[in-house]
């Protein structure tokens, strides 16, 4: 009980300090299909994957932030039929030298639910995904980050088959207010 109203308290605390934003990315997400024997049967083509989401900044000290977020994900049609799914994400952005000069590391998981009718005919619904990237503050409410997301599971649900994907990512986020003084 103690650990839970400790925590309860620390959100509480730094909520004073955080801020709600708006996010737009762009992904180039490529799938790889293989057999249980290792032969490669798809090696996609990269596919083109627009964002759009929101993220809860919580500053947890002048080096870390926080930063929940859910959003959209738009991809490339796949044989006539939608390719959307929904993201939910928790992202932890260390910036290397305080917040002065805006630059950050970005590491993070999400879990990625994909609808498509096609996908969820060969691959399990959920895939948990690693984030690791690159960040730099533009100002007080412009963020722009790249990085590279590989899903950690096995997405076939398929014993005979393995099925992994990846992606480059371009992100900018917009906050809705100004940066907060941490004082």
């Amino acid at each position: 009980m103690k650990a839970k109203l400790t925590i309860f308290a620390i959100f509480i605390a730094s909520a004073a300090y955080s801020q709600l934003g708006l996010s737009t990315g762009y992904e180039l997400a490529k799938a790889k299909i293989e057999s249980s024997n290792g032969a490669i049967i798809i090696n996609e083509d990269p596919s083109n994957v627009i964002g759009i989401g929101a993220f809860y900044d919580i500053p947890v000290s002048n080096k870390l932030d926080l930063q929940p977020s859910v959003g959209l994900n738009f991809g490339e049609k796949v044989n006539d039929e939608s390719n959307s799914a929904f993201k939910v994400g928790l992202n932890v952005d260390y910036y290397l030298d305080g917040r002065s000069n805006g630059f950050y590391l970005r590491g993070g998981l999400a879990v990625l639910s994909d609808r498509s009718k096609v996908i969820a005919t060969y691959t399990k619904e959920n895939a948990t995904m690693l984030n690791l990237g690159l960040g730099l503050d533009i100002g007080p409410v412009l963020s722009l980050a790249v990085g590279f997301t590989s899903a950690l599971n096995e997405l076939s649900k398929d014993e005979n088959y393995s099925i992994s994907i990846s992606a480059l990512q371009v992100q900018m986020q917009f906050k809705l207010a100004g940066a907060k003084d941490k004082s």
